[in-house]
């Protein structure tokens, strides 16, 4: 029988068929990248075929995120656009109970959406008070602020913390994918790269300008959907967006979208609500 030689997928696969000479038997010998050999008598194989399987393109900055949790680069008329990509790696890497929600996430296709719309400007709490987020500055834990949120205002029903019901009434008329996080408010470290883009310099209340890269980028998709979706706020007090980081009881952390400024801001300042755009992990 005359060897036969398939290369598949590149080369990662290597399939030959060759006889033995101790029994003249034919064999089929499937060769591996690694190295590894599995061997099949011939006479055992009733047909030999291939199944091409269609592998979701890696996700990036920038990328379309639709309703049934999937995404494209160019823009799929035919499903329902949600948000926008912002940051693609290990997202739960800082949030135990993310991984518990969308499992590990540093392997894979993984990444972080922004919405297409601001949620209703607000204060985040009014009157204010400690509700036990997070005053680490540098840590992708939004998913679990927002649990611990959740979990306060479910004991303390008479003071409302504003930023969650704005949250809330987004999510209402907004779905997102069973497969997802589900939206939430960001974390500054989020908010802070959904603005100026992903960086490993260490992030502090430093009132300094950390430039809008990403924000650049994403109003261009955003444009590009019409009166779906809108640009982010870069004038006014409601240039500020709310992060679910706190400085200290009555001050939480907030990113200037006019120019990435990173600063805290008062919890509490009814004459002067700031802007408030959900994301979502996947």
């Amino acid at each position: 029988m005359k060897q036969l030689i398939l290369f598949l997928i590149a080369g990662l696969l290597t399939v030959s068929m060759e006889a033995t000479a101790q029994t003249e038997a034919t064999n089929l010998l499937v060769t591996m990248k690694d190295g590894s050999v599995t061997q099949f008598d011939i006479n055992d194989i009733d047909s030999l075929s291939f199944r091409t399987t269609e592998v979701a393109e890696a996700p990036k900055p920038g990328d379309y995120y639709y309703g049934d949790g999937t995404w494209s680069t160019a823009l799929n008329v035919s499903k329902t656009c949600i948000g926008v990509v912002f940051y693609v790696g290990d997202v739960a890497s800082d949030d135990a109970k993310l991984q518990t929600k969308i499992g590990p996430t540093n392997k894979g296709n993984h990444g972080l959406v922004v919405a297409l719309r601001d949620a209703t400007p607000t204060v985040w709490m009014a009157p204010s008070g400690n509700v036990g987020v997070s005053t680490d500055l540098n840590v992708m834990n939004g998913y679990t602020n927002t649990l611990t949120m959740r979990n306060w205002q479910a004991s303390h029903p008479d003071t409302p913390i504003a930023l969650l019901t704005a949250l809330d009434e987004y999510a209402r008329v907004n779905q997102a994918p069973a497969t997802s996080s589900g939206w939430y408010v960001p974390s500054l470290k989020e908010l802070s790269t959904l603005c100026s883009g992903y960086t490993t310099d260490v992030l502090t209340n430093d009132y300094n300008d950390h430039g809008i890269t990403m924000r650049q980028q994403l109003e261009t998709c955003l444009k590009s959907l019409g009166d779906k979706a809108a640009e982010f706020v870069s004038s006014g007090t409601a240039r500020f967006y709310w992060s679910s980081t706190v400085l200290k009881e009555a001050y939480h952390m907030a990113v200037g979208f006019d120019k990435g400024t990173i600063r805290d801001v008062p919890s509490n300042d009814t004459n002067n609500p700031r802007s408030l755009r959900v994301v979502l992990a996947f």
